[in-house]
């Protein structure tokens, strides 16, 4: 029992187990700062609620961590059912009531499948990608498909676009990673490049998600694209002659005319080089921050909270941007913004630094991983939780839409942090259990295809 506790935190484990920590008690601290009253006593109520919720993460997470990876491969598939069938069950529940419906709501508790899905999903793709090449059959191919496009689907259905897209670049990897023949994978990306370009005219993509694309974009309104796109065909295709039209002017003795028309003719084509000299400006982000611009209300407040923190920050619970109320989900989805102005560049450099070196840690952990499933699952976990960060963070700063996605390990949520968990503890557990091989490939006998590492 005292080796299965404590036994292969070596190496590997025991700096993901730091780095993960670190980000846990950052969360606490800001969790507090953003929600809590500055009054009340560490910790406050929203801090006391995400404690508990910190507690039974980490406690399932050693539990997993204790599993072999044999034992998570085998549960993978009743795990994936599972949650899937979740998700089918809020379908159901959405198509006779309405509305948006994402959580399940029980007495005492709520939580949200579909952030089990994310992790039951990368199980199951390890399980489906773990013959490698010998399984480039259609059978197989479409198997994989369908694991990956039904979670797809009944995300975008309730609508959770942003949980939904970070499922994306995860499989991506671990079908890369996979060993998959050339020609399914140039087939899959065309399938799924044809998907996304209709995406955008189906019923999944709701108006306020386009209003969202648009807003990030610089436009307005969907009409506001036609019309650029109009006036930019009609600029290049009517080019006036200023010249001729000088000279046909003095001859008929008509030069008051002549000027108001080319005045109000340069003040047509001024508009419409303004609108694109603005897309120019705001795409190298030299754009003038509005007042109110539509569906960036969220967006104009983070930017002028991380502004306002500058390189050193106001100090901790001293921001009073978020304080006041201006800054709209402080304490979730925002929470970045909140790091930057208290502890200012230094601090989000610092935070994005963690992500980055847990990242590469993860990385290093499938590079020396022999069994394929558990470099799948490593891999998968991987970028599940660094393009989610990435990503978060890059909404904050205007990089990206809004997604609505939260910041792993650090933003308030009570699903969030302990799937997470979940995940980190499936990693953990591939970690401390290493696979003892006699072949010098790791694999089952006979021919590998993996024969060209650099280092064995």
């Amino acid at each position: 029992m005292i080796s299965i506790l404590f036994g292969g935190w070596s190496g590997a484990a025991s700096l993901i187990l730091l780095t993960v920590l670190l980000l846990l008690l950052i969360g606490l601290v800001f969790v507090h700062s953003a929600a809590d009253n500055m009054a009340s006593s560490f910790p406050g109520p929203y801090t006391q609620s995400q404690l508990k919720k910190v507690i039974l993460g980490l406690v399932t997470m050693l539990g997993i961590s204790c599993l072999s990876p044999r034992t998570i491969e085998r549960s993978a598939p009743f795990f994936f059912g599972a949650t899937v069938s979740l998700l089918v069950g809020l379908l159901l529940y959405k198509l006779a009531v309405g509305g948006v419906v994402r959580w399940i709501r029980l007495p005492g508790f709520q939580f949200q499948p579909s952030e089990m899905v994310k992790i039951s999903t990368v199980l199951m793709m390890a399980t489906l990608l773990r013959g490698g090449l010998r399984q480039s059959r259609w059978k197989h191919v479409l198997s994989i498909l369908g694991c990956a496009a039904i979670p797809f689907l009944l995300i975008v259905a309730q609508p959770d676009v942003g949980t939904a897209m970070i499922l994306v670049p995860t499989v991506i990897a671990m079908v890369w990673v996979g060993q998959l023949s050339k020609r399914r994978l140039s087939l899959l990306a065309l399938c799924t490049l044809f998907l996304a370009g209709g995406a955008w005219y189906s019923p999944l993509v709701k108006p306020y998600h386009k209003e969202r694309i648009l807003s990030y974009a610089g436009f307005e309104d969907v009409e506001q694209v036609d019309q650029v796109l109009v006036s930019f065909v009609h600029t290049n295709e009517e080019q006036p002659d200023d010249g001729a039209k000088s000279n046909n002017d003095q001859e008929n003795g008509e030069e008051k005319n002549s000027d108001t028309e080319v005045k109000e003719e340069k003040e047509v084509l001024s508009a419409e080089e303004k609108i694109q000299i603005e897309r120019i400006k705001k795409f190298l982000g030299l754009s003038e921050v509005k007042s109110i611009r539509l569906g960036s209300y969220q967006i104009d407040q983070s930017i002028i909270a991380l502004a306002s923190g500058g390189p050193t920050g106001k100090g901790l619970h001293m921001g009073r941007h978020h304080d006041l109320g201006y800054l709209p989900e402080d304490h979730n989805d925002f929470i970045f913004a909140v790091i930057g102005e208290e502890w200012g560049l230094q601090g989000t450099l610092l935070v994005l630094s963690i992500f980055l070196l847990l990242g590469f840690t993860l990385l290093g952990l499938a590079w020396s991983t022999r069994d394929h499933f558990g470099r799948l699952v490593v891999v998968g976990i991987a970028t599940l939780l660094t393009t989610q960060s990435l990503v978060n963070m890059a909404v904050v700063v205007e990089l990206l839409p809004v997604t609505g996605l939260t910041l792993p390990f650090i933003s308030y949520g009570g699903t969030s942090i302990v799937v997470s968990l979940w995940g980190v503890g499936a990693v953990l557990s591939i970690a401390r259990h290493p696979m003892v091989v006699t072949h010098p490939d790791g694999l089952k006998k006979g021919s590998s295809p993996v024969r060209s590492r650099l280092f064995r």
